[in-house]
């Protein structure tokens, strides 16, 4: 259903994976953000079904600006980015389907997976307008970015305003369960809604089918969760 657009950014090149709804007409729009080892049929799938339940969606290249993949001392790539660009990326790729006709500019919102799930954090700390975000498994939310010279994500909870659903596993060790209950703790003192869901018998990338880290039983229930809480709030 979806296909391969670039948009300018900044002057700049990035291309994204965009899937709008058949015949739709304000229609909501989220965008969908892939993990650290870059786009996957994850991200790929969930904007494709997204847009079947009547959801436009967009999956910005968060790596289009060439990154190693390794960031300075042996970290996770995404350390090496900072901040600015990364929100600048996720609001680019948001701006742009605001643009279009057939979406409602005031209904966006965000999604991602692990590390897609950290800059849905991060995005949600910057940009009021987000109706919701859903974090999978958002890994190195407590990290710093920018190779240590921006904050972790985890630092900007305050400015979280829209609703936000964690679905992680209660075996991940990124988040590891108490990393998840200090989010919760954060959102809950802020008043902000949201819901922290974990996964018995489940550790990281749980939404990953056909890997040895799918499990069904935690992926059949998180993705309905999902739709339900962005139909519910965008």
């Amino acid at each position: 259903m979806g296909e391969w657009r670039t948009i300018q950014l900044d002057g700049n090149d990035m291309r994204c994976y965009v899937a709008i709804p058949e015949g739709a007409s304000s229609a909501p729009a989220m965008a969908v953000l892939h993990g650290g080892p870059g786009w996957d049929d994850t991200t790929e799938n969930a904007i494709d079904n997204l847009a079947a339940q009547g959801i436009a969606a967009i999956g910005p290249d968060l790596f289009h600006r060439g990154l190693p993949e390794r960031a300075e001392g042996g970290g996770p790539r995404s350390a090496s980015m900072r901040v600015a660009d990364f929100v600048n990326d996720v609001n680019g790729a948001l701006g742009y389907m605001a643009s279009l006709p057939e979406i409602a500019s005031d209904r966006i919102g965000v999604m991602g997976f692990c590390m897609g799930g950290q800059v849905s954090y991060l995005t949600a700390g910057h940009n009021p307008d987000l109706k919701a975000a859903v974090c999978f498994y958002p890994g190195f939310v407590f990290n710093p970015l920018g190779s240590g010279q921006d904050p972790a994500p985890f630092e900007f909870s305050d400015n979280i305003k829209c609703p936000v659903l964690v679905l992680s596993g209660a075996d991940d060790t990124n988040p590891s369960p108490e990393q998840a209950d200090q989010i919760d703790a954060a959102l809950t003192r802020i008043g902000t809604t949201h819901e922290m869901v974990l996964y018995p018998g489940t550790s990281h990338a749980f939404m990953n089918q056909g890997t040895a880290s799918y499990r069904e039983h935690a992926a059949t229930d998180a993705w309905p969760r999902a739709i339900a809480w962005i139909n519910k709030y965008v």
